[in-house]
């Protein structure tokens, strides 16, 4: 009895470790899908645990179509009405441009009155829903938490990063006093110290200082961006990733980080990018065949569960 045991369970160890294997291939971003190794089930016996290992290699020679036809989750809900984006970035800018006129004086009632205690741990609380390091806990829940969602990470992430980014790039290219570095009795105009295309090289060490960082805001612009990629992803939180957005800039204008103009041209900037990563663009090849592994991957998984 004893070696009838031995034998059954050293018998199973060759399809656990195939398992395994099938398993890790599924998931690892250069493992090919379209070009599954051959398999000839004759050379084994066909024992039960071995069905999940041909419901797995099925999985991964379906075609593009049937894959995208056969998984609950798209990214066709990502797509955006051009018209309406841009639209409502032309709105942000124009707003961005009116509250010039009440830059210093809402600037100067931040740096002398301060807010409730309550509402300051609320605003810098919320702060990390528009910083790098929030952005990685999203996409990581998501992960962890919505096996379904995952499809949607690559646009995510492209969306809020590229935010970021795009609103760096314009900090270095425009250089605009913090309110908390700038002399608050001063004008508006005098808030703008130049740009790089203006700007003699002799002062370039002391403008790419963070102090003339102000414009725009890259918080606001993270935030925007995954609060609207995320409202796309779970529509019935739409108005909650929202309201996180706009705390987000309410803490930068709070905490005399941003001006209110640099916080609107931030959600410009925001806004757009998201539009752009979701419509598709140049990233359109990149970010649907990381889509495509994402969903084969989500798929064989849910068919060895099931």
């Amino acid at each position: 009895m004893l070696l009838s045991l031995l034998h059954r369970s050293y018998s199973r160890w060759p399809t656990r470790v195939l398992c395994f294997a099938e398993l890790c291939a599924v998931g690892w971003p250069w493992a090919s899908i379209n070009e599954p190794p051959e398999f000839d089930a004759s050379d084994s016996p066909r024992l039960e645990h071995q069905q999940p290992v041909q419901q797995v290699r099925r999985a991964r020679t379906l075609p593009k179509k049937d894959v995208y036809e056969k998984l609950s989750v798209t990214t066709e809900d990502l797509r955006v009405d051009i018209d309406r984006s841009v639209a409502v970035f032309v709105l942000l800018v124009v707003a961005g441009l009116v509250s010039l006129s009440f830059d210093m004086p809402l600037a100067r009632a931040c740096a002398t009155e301060e807010a409730p205690r309550e509402l300051q741990a609320i605003l810098d609380r919320v702060e990390v829903f528009g910083h790098a390091y929030g952005v990685a806990v999203t996409a990581l829940t998501i992960w962890f938490v919505a096996p379904a969602k995952r499809v949607w990470l690559p646009r995510f992430l492209a969306a809020s990063y590229g935010a970021g980014l795009m609103a760096d790039i314009g900090k270095l290219t425009v250089w605009r006093y913090r309110p908390c570095s700038y002399d608050l009795s001063g004008s508006v105009a005098d808030s703008f110290v130049g740009s790089i295309f203006t700007t003699s090289g002799q002062h370039l060490a002391e403008l790419v200082q963070s102090s003339h960082h102000s414009l725009p805001s890259a918080h606001t612009a993270t935030a925007v961006a995954a609060a609207m990629i995320l409202g796309r992803i779970y529509p019935h939180a739409r108005g909650w990733f929202v309201t996180l957005a706009v705390l987000v800039a309410a803490n930068r204008i709070e905490g005399c980080a941003h001006f209110a103009s640099d916080v609107c041209w931030g959600a410009a900037v925001g806004y757009a990018t998201q539009a752009v990563v979701a419509s598709g663009g140049m990233l359109t090849p990149a970010l649907n065949r990381l889509e495509y592994r994402i969903m084969a991957s989500s798929k064989a998984l849910v068919t060895t569960s099931g």
